[in-house]
């Protein structure tokens, strides 16, 4: 009784090489023309810088939210004997909490962090169009 001959494994050509048949699978793939190239270490630095940026500001925000959600003037008890004296003393509270928060956010937020971000981004942008052209 004779064996058939194995039939020959499927190759995959990238780049115009071929691999070996005993490569295993994961040696078989090799891609010799990478649209990818690394970044160099001051962009990898600013890309750290600029993801660390974007985690203090998430960090912040949520801090800003989290203190006007729990900290809001809690509404007067007893809601049948309320005057219209109560609930402009409410009223009054409540705007000031939240205008409070407000500019807190801003001058946090909107003022420090943002320009910060911006910054980083416009030199990894402009970084990489020079190195580009």
């Amino acid at each position: 009784m004779t064996q058939a001959p194995e039939a020959a494994s499927p190759t995959i050509e990238i780049g115009g090489a071929t691999p070996p048949a005993q490569a295993t699978p994961t040696e078989r793939v090799s891609v010799k023309d990478s649209s990818v190239r690394k970044l160099e270490p001051l962009q990898n630095a600013a890309l750290s810088i600029l993801l660390a940026l974007i985690v203090v500001g998430v960090g912040l925000t949520g801090m800003i939210l989290g203190q006007w959600l729990y900290g809001a003037p809690k509404p007067p008890e007893g809601l049948q004997n309320l005057t219209d004296e109560h609930l402009q003393v409410y009223q009054k509270l409540t705007e000031m909490h939240q205008q409070q928060h407000r500019e807190m956010f801003q001058v946090v937020v909107a003022s420090a962090f943002l320009p910060l971000v911006t910054a980083v981004l416009g030199y990894l942008f402009g970084i990489q169009r020079r190195s580009g052209d």
